[in-house]
């Protein structure tokens, strides 16, 4: 039986159980809702001042319910989204939410089991599953490694990280970039994406180091611009450490002459990267 001197039990649990269960239940019938309609509303809707004035000021003082909270959701959030959803959206690279994609997300969230450490737990199986999927599918040799990120700005920031510090002809991990003996640089197509700049910059390179080499009229990295800028940069006693191939670029989907880059970087010692944001997709498309 229970004392009045025993602590209050702290915790993240509802309060109602019941209750939680139905708005739950709601959730779900108002997304299938959603997403089984979305293309007989409008793409993209701005939002307007009224909505944006909405999200002003200080957090509340009070606790709020969770029913509340939806339906603020429903009412400030929902109907002023990207667009991405609708079939009829096309101005961006990223790819349309499915109703399995959002499941996959709340069981996700239920469990909560981090992955990437631990042998005993099954969702770092499955995310070895899915890396052997992709190696299987685009054609890696099976003892290839790698992980999944949250998406292409993550995936190339983490890329270039592994080029950098394999590249810098010292223990770069251990003693930081201070020690280099040499500017380290990069090269990059003006077609790249910008997330490539952004992860050089993150990479305490700069965005000095990224040369952007002009491009031919298929829009992919002219070799010999490539080539002089790499010598220029040796001359310079720079040190040229990757080339960054696009397997399909944001602005137009194209493609670099990737075997030739990669016949060059073999020659010169230089580290390849691929951006394959469009370029895998396509693979796996068309491998289906």
């Amino acid at each position: 039986m229970k004392q009045e001197s025993d602590p209050i039990e702290e915790t993240l649990d509802p309060e109602d159980w019941d209750a939680m269960r139905e708005l739950g239940h709601q959730m779900i019938d108002d997304l299938l809702d959603y997403v089984k309609d979305i293309k007989n509303r409008p793409p993209w809707q701005h939002a307007p001042e009224a909505i944006k004035k909405h999200f002003d000021g200080g957090p509340p003082l009070d606790p709020q319910t969770p029913e509340s909270i939806y339906q603020e959701y429903q009412e400030y959030i929902l109907p002023y989204p990207m667009g991405v959803n609708h079939p009829r959206f096309w101005g961006w690279v990223a790819g349309c939410g499915t109703v399995m994609g959002a499941f996959a997300e709340l069981l996700a969230a239920g469990a909560n089991s981090p992955s990437g450490a631990f042998s005993y737990i099954s969702p770092n199986y499955v995310e070895h599953q899915v890396l052997d999927w992709f190696k299987d599918m685009l054609g890696y040799p099976e003892d290839a490694s790698g992980l999944l990120t949250s998406g292409c700005s993550a995936s190339n920031l983490i890329g270039l990280a592994v080029a950098r510090n394999t590249k810098a002809g010292y223990d770069l991990r251990k003693e930081g970039l201070q020690p280099a003996p040499h500017k380290m640089v990069l090269y990059a197509s003006s077609e790249a994406h910008s997330s490539l700049q952004k992860a050089v910059e993150l990479l305490g390179l700069g965005s000095d180091s990224l040369r952007k080499v002009p491009v031919n009229q298929a829009l992919q990295m002219d070799l010999r611009a490539l080539k002089a800028a790499i010598n220029a940069d040796r001359a310079r006693g720079y040190h040229p450490f990757c080339v960054i191939g696009c397997a399909g670029t944001v602005n137009s989907g194209a493609f670099d002459d990737l075997p030739a880059l990669a016949t060059l970087c073999a020659k010169e010692n230089l580290w390849f990267h691929i951006d394959g944001a469009f370029g895998q997709s396509i693979r796996i498309y068309i491998l289906r």
